[in-house]
């Protein structure tokens, strides 16, 4: 059963999401609060043709740490989920894919944010050069599929879209 929808208001705007606060009656009256991002996020597993894997190392001020990632990143605004993959891929990689396939979506975490991830494969990739953010410090580590999944089981991935990425990878093989 959904709950009758009382009241929606942003309690916060930022420049990458609001806070929205929501008031909720199922018979009782109940409060949610949850992240609304101002953008889409695509996740891309870029394959070359001797099959290893592109992933990067990337510093992750929230957490104060370098993560182990695959190529991800947020939609600019008029971009398609699509488009976005194409240039998160050749600015964090410095390659270009001749070929993308959408493998699925999933929500980052639905209990507090609207966040979601669409994910793809990149292949028939050809080299050009990385254009970084200029607050970006990305290091390209080329893996093969049995090294991606150790480093997940290993526990040197962390990132929750990398290894839902590899999941969908592996479904999709």
């Amino acid at each position: 059963m959904i709950p009758k929808k009382i009241s929606s208001d942003v309690a916060w705007s930022g420049k990458l999401f609001d806070i929205i606060i929501e008031q909720f009656d199922n018979g009782k009256v109940f409060q949610r609060e949850f992240m609304r991002p101002n953008f889409e996020a695509v996740v891309v597993l870029p394959i070359k043709s001797d099959g290893k894997i592109l992933m990067v190392r990337q510093f992750r001020s929230p957490l104060g740490k370098v993560m182990f990632e695959a190529v991800a990143g947020k939609t600019e605004q008029g971009e398609t989920p699509e488009f976005t993959v194409l240039r998160e891929l050749e600015e964090e990689t410095g390659y270009k894919a001749g070929k993308i396939t959408k493998l699925g979506i999933a929500f980052a975490s639905p209990g507090i944010s609207t966040e979601c991830f669409h994910f793809f494969i990149a292949e028939n990739l050809t080299k050009t050069s990385q254009n970084l953010d200029e607050d970006e410090i990305v290091q390209v580590v080329d893996l093969t599929k049995e090294q991606l999944e150790t480093a997940i089981k290993n526990g040197e991935i962390e990132d929750s879209k990398t290894i839902a990425i590899a999941m969908f990878w592996r479904i999709h093989s």
